[in-house]
């Protein structure tokens, strides 16, 4: 039943890139062998720092950008990228983003001289309001030897224009590792390519004439064409792969897609902005936890909206419904596109902790200082460290559902607007085994691992990370560090008090 669809595909594709060059296009060359990828197929790694984007190269839809036909492959599975150039030449390389090399990047593959042309065409549904790029495709990349990782296509133009597009090869298996979780349902739900996210309309403003569904078949325009990786998940991603634990790489829209893809896996993490989730993708999360896989969420406003997944034009899984309310969205009740605690899911009985409010600003102060996480640190009871608190929090709630083994480890004041509240980190341990840490800032990764916090702030957030990577990776961390309870002493409100949870 699969096999025509396919071919057909096949075909298409081979017609397509004739007719977007006017002629064959030129064959994209592996350069020469120096090292060999797990499936024995050569692959050059060279350390190169030209990987990156400037300011000054990326200019948006007035230069070169492009997307792929999916976010995630196996090794040696193709990817097709589609690609609007404003010159008539331009050229791809791709680099894997390695903690191992002095650039933070490792170039293992470029285009020879490719045929470009301005691609223009889009399509609108007029009752989600999704925009999705309708263009043809431009070339197609093989992945054969590329090993499990996070890669970057840098498209550059001759006119001096650059952009990004983003690929993991993901692992097969994730049993024995340590998973790090890339979050492209988030990436995808606040990019505003095409003039409206689900937030905005770039035009009128406001949630008005916000999208009802966002599609995977267009750029993303945060983070030069990398959504929102290079901020709140790069850092982490080269940090632990220095540290040389067992690592596993996935996209979130894997986690929701592949059952059983988290099976035997020691460790699960959440990286910096994990705010929309599927259902299936929650339920594949809590029963990893339940069956010894620790869990660690270094970011807040996680898990906060439930989407669904659709098809589209380029394959499965390609549309994100994203309601935000019950009386808007056709499909009703528990896969309603709402808040998941609207649903009768609220995010603590997976993280512990609640979304608390936004913008947030706060000093860290730690509360408990032999936590073992907090090993090394130099930490006291009372110890503070700035910038880490920010953009959006959230806290333990003394109330009903929050894990009954919650240990609050850091108790941090913090404002909201005009509005004061708390910011905790916290870690709670269940029968399996598995140790479940989250640290309650949005700023853990997008400040504490820059260069805009004190030295102090910074070795404490990367400390406490190696920390928390590493004795994931021993397996069950509630074996050898049950938690201590107290949330009960702490006086913590039960209820939001900012009014923008």
């Amino acid at each position: 039943m699969r096999s025509l669809p396919a071919l057909t595909a096949s075909m298409l594709l081979a017609v397509s890139l004739a007719a977007c060059s006017g002629s064959s296009p030129t064959p994209v060359t592996s350069e020469s062998v120096t090292t060999v990828g797990p499936t024995g197929s050569p692959v050059k790694a060279v350390d190169d720092a030209t990987w990156k984007v400037s300011k000054v190269q990326y200019r948006g839809r007035k230069g070169i950008e492009g997307f792929a036909n999916t976010d995630s492959v196996l090794p040696g599975e193709p990817v097709t990228l589609y690609v609007s150039s404003p010159t008539k030449t331009y050229t791809v390389k791709a680099y894997r983003m390695s903690g191992k090399a002095k650039s933070g990047a490792l170039r293992v593959w470029k285009s020879g001289t490719l045929t470009g042309t301005r691609q223009q065409a889009t399509t609108t549904d007029s009752k989600t309001r999704s925009t999705s790029a309708t263009w043809k495709p431009s070339t197609k990349v093989s992945t054969d030897g590329w090993t499990p990782g996070v890669y970057l296509f840098k498209l550059a133009a001759t006119d001096g224009s650059a952009s990004y597009i983003p690929l993991i090869v993901r692992s097969e298996s994730t049993k024995g590792t340590v998973v790090l979780a890339m979050s492209n349902l988030t990436w995808q739900a606040y990019n505003t390519w095409g003039g409206k996210s689900a937030y905005t309309d770039d035009e009128q403003g406001g949630l008005k004439n916000r999208e009802y569904a966002v599609s995977f078949d267009r750029p993303y325009v945060m983070g030069k064409g990398t959504g929102k990786y290079l901020s709140y998940e790069n850092p982490v991603v080269l940090r632990a792969e220095r540290l040389g634990i067992p690592l596993s790489y996935v996209t979130t829209l894997d986690v929701a897609t592949r059952p059983g893809l988290l099976d035997g896996a020691l460790g699960y993490v959440s990286l910096g902005h994990d705010e929309y989730w599927t259902a299936s993708e929650r339920d594949a999360v809590e029963t990893a936890r339940d069956a010894g896989t620790n869990l660690a969420f270094l970011g807040a406003n996680i898990s906060y909206w439930q989407v669904r997944l659709r098809e589209s034009p380029t394959g499965p899984n390609r549309l994100i419904d994203i309601y935000k309310s019950q009386a808007k969205d056709p499909v009703k009740g528990k896969e309603a596109t709402v808040h998941f605690r609207d649903i009768g899911r609220p995010e603590r009985l997976m993280t512990g902790q609640m979304y608390e409010c936004y913008p947030a600003k706060g000093t860290y102060t730690v509360l408990d200082p032999s936590f073992f996480l907090f090993a090394n640190t130099g930490a006291k009871k009372g110890s503070t460290y700035d910038g880490i608190v920010a953009v959006e929090v959230d806290r333990a709630y003394p109330v009903k559902g929050t894990p009954a083994t919650l240990q609050v480890v850091a108790k941090s004041a913090t404002k909201c607007g005009k509005e004061s509240t708390w910011s905790t980190s916290s870690y709670y341990t269940v029968p399996s085994g598995a140790g479940v840490f989250t640290t309650g800032s949005m700023g853990w990764i997008l400040k504490g691992m820059s260069l805009n916090v004190p030295t102090s702030s910074a070795k404490f957030v990367g400390t406490v990370t190696n920390n928390v990577l590493t004795e994931m990776a021993k397996g069950p961390m509630g074996e050898q560090h049950p938690a201590e309870p107290n949330l009960a002493s702490l006086n913590l409100p039960s209820t939001n008090t900012t009014g923008s949870a």
